[in-house]
C-alpha cells in the first residue's frame, strides 16, 4: 500500500511545504525517481537521453538519501498519530478475599474493562513536534531532489568522457599508424637498398614506440571511462558499448551571468541551502518543544467496566477530564533544552557556512565558464586552420609537391578532438552552474531533440 494511501492526512503547514516541493521536483522528474524501478539493460548503441533516464533507477548513493526521506516521512505519520484516541481493553482475572469476611475464602474478583482515551490539549508541545517532523520532511526531500540533480551530472559527465575517449583512440591509433608505416618504409629503404642510415632507422621506430604507447594507454581508457560510465548509470555489470553523438548546442550558446546576480538567485534556490534553512527550522521547532515540556497536559477518559462481582465503590460507567501538571522534573527539562539549543545554533552556524561555500564554488564557475568559453572559441580556429591546412595538403599531395598529407589529418583529428573538448568541458561546467542554483541539470531540449 503506497504512502499517500495510508497516510493520516496533512496539516496545513505540510501541505504548503509538500506543493513547493512538489513543482520543483516535477521539473527534474523526482515523482517518477522516486519509484524502485529496475535498472534494464543498457541500450547499445546508448543515447544522452537514455542514458539520463538511468537517474530514476536505484543506485546506492541515491537510494541512502531517499531512504533517510521515507523515514523522515514515517516519523512524521508517527507524530500526527501521537494524539490519536487510545482504546485499552484490560481483561483481568483474579482471585480475592473479602477483608470484611474473611470466612468466606478466596471469591471470583475478576473484571474486563473497556478505556477511550482522547488528548485534547498539551499547550503546544503536539505542534512543535508536527512543525519538526514537517521541517524535516521537507529537508530530506530537497537532499533527495539535489541527489537526482547531481546524478544526473555525474552520468552527462560520463557519457561525454566516454565519447572523448573513443575520439582520442581514434586520433593516437591514426599516429600510430602513420608512425608504424614511415618506420617500415625506412626500415625496408635500409634493409633492401642501404639508402637509410641505421640512426634514422631508429629514430621512426622510436616515435612509433611511444605512438604505440599512447594508443595503448588510449585504448584501456575507453576501458575504464566506460566502468566509470557504468557506475554512474548503477549498472557495473553492464558495460556501455557504443554511444550515439550528443548534441550539446544548447549549453554552449548561452551567455554568461553576472555574479552578484547569480548569489542572490543562488542564496534563494540552492537546494542544499534550503534543505538547511528546513533543518533549521526543524531544530527551532525542536527547541520549542523542549520547552514546552512542562506544560501540563489534558485528556478525556471514558471508561466501560464490567465486573464480576460488585461493590459500592465499583462503576459500571465512568467519564472523567484528567489535567496533568508537572511540578518537579530536576534538571532533566533544562538539560534538554540547552541540548536542543545547541543543535540548532550548530545547524545555524552550518547554514551560514553554507552559504560561503556557495558564493566561493559559484565564483569559480563563473570563471571556469569564461577560460571555457575563450578555449572553445580557440579551438573551434585551431580546427578551422587545420581543416584549411588539410584541403591544401591534399591538393597538393595530389600535385605531387608534398608528401605529409598523413601528418596533416593527424593534426586536424587532433584539433578536432581539442575542439570537442573544450565544447565538453562548457556544458559539464554549465551542468554544474544550474544544479548550484537548483535549476534543472538537463534542459528539456535535450532530452526532446533525440529520438
Amino acid at each position: 500500500m503506497g504512502y499517500r494511501q495510508w497516510r493520516l492526512g496533512a496539516g496545513p503547514g505540510c501541505i504548503a511545504v509538500a506543493l513547493a516541493v512538489t513543482v520543483w521536483a516535477s521539473m527534474i522528474g523526482l515523482d517518477d525517481a522516486r519509484g524502485e524501478t529496475p535498472a534494464a539493460p543498457v541500450p547499445d548503441p546508448l543515447t544522452l537521453t537514455d542514458a539520463l533516464a538511468y537517474a530514476k533507477h536505484p543506485h546506492p548513493q541515491a537510494d541512502n538519501v531517499r531512504l533517510q526521506f521515507e523515514i523522515a516521512r514515517l516519523q512524521l505519520d508517527s507524530v500526527r498519530a501521537a494524539n490519536n484516541p487510545r482504546i485499552v481493553l484490560d481483561a483481568i482475572p483474579r482471585m480475592a478475599e473479602r477483608t470484611n469476611n474473611p470466612a468466606s475464602g478466596l471469591e471470583d474478583d475478576s473484571f474486563l474493562q473497556l478505556r477511550l482515551s482522547v488528548p485534547i490539549y498539551d499547550f503546544g508541545r503536539t505542534k512543535s513536534r508536527r512543525a519538526a517532523a514537517i521541517e524535516t520532511v521537507a529537508a530530506q526531500e530537497l537532499r533527495w531532489l539535489d541527489t537526482v540533480q547531481y546524478r544526473k551530472l555525474a552520468i552527462l559527465e560520463g557519457y561525454l568522457n566516454v565519447l572523448l575517449a573513443d575520439m582520442r583512440y581514434a586520433i593516437d591509433n591514426e599516429v600510430m599508424t602513420l608512425a608504424f608505416l614511415r618506420f617500415d618504409r625506412l626500415r625496408e629503404r635500409r634493409d633492401l637498398f642501404d639508402q637509410v642510415s641505421e640512426i634514422d632507422v631508429i629514430e621512426a621506430e622510436s616515435v612509433y614506440r611511444d605512438a604505440f604507447a599512447r594508443r595503448t594507454r588510449s585504448q584501456l581508457d575507453r576501458q575504464r571511462f566506460r566502468l566509470l560510465l557504468a557506475s554512474a548509470l548503477g549498472t557495473p555489470s553492464d558495460i556501455p558499448g557504443e554511444l550515439a553523438p550528443a548534441d550539446i548546442s544548447v549549453w554552449t550558446e548561452r551567455a554568461i551571468p553576472d555574479f552578484e546576480t547569480s548569489v542572490q538567485y543562488a542564496l534563494q534556490s540552492n537546494p542544499r541551502l534550503l534543505a538547511a534553512q528546513k533543518r533549521l527550522a526543524a531544530a527551532d521547532a525542536a527547541t520549542a518543544t523542549a520547552a514546552a515540556a512542562y506544560r501540563p497536559t489534558l485528556n478525556a477518559e471514558v471508561e466501560l467496566s464490567e465486573y464480576q462481582r460488585s461493590t459500592g465503590s465499583r462503576d459500571d460507567v465512568r467519564a472523567s477530564l484528567n489535567l496533568s501538571i508537572p511540578l518537579y522534573q530536576g534538571s532533566n527539562h533544562r538539560v534538554a533544552r540547552s541540548i536542543a539549543q545547541a543543535e540548532a545554533n550548530q545547524i545555524r552556524a552550518e547554514l551560514q557556512q553554507l552559504q560561503f561555500d556557495v558564493r566561493d564554488e559559484l565564483f569559480g564557475l563563473l570563471q571556469e565558464l569564461q577560460v571555457a568559453t575563450v578555449e572553445r572559441t580557440a579551438a573551434a580556429t585551431r580546427e578551422t586552420y587545420r581543416d584549411l591546412y588539410m584541403d591544401r595538403s591534399r591538393t597538393l599531395y595530389e600535385m605531387e609537391m608534398r608528401a605529409d598529407l598523413g601528418d596533416a589529418q593527424a593534426k586536424l583529428l587532433e584539433a578536432s578532438w581539442l575542439s570537442r573538448r573544450a565544447d565538453f568541458k562548457l556544458a559539464v561546467t554549465w551542468a554544474q552552474l544550474d544544479a548550484l542554483l537548483g535549476r534543472p541539470v538537463i534542459p528539456e531540449s535535450i532530452m526532446e531533440s533525440e529520438p
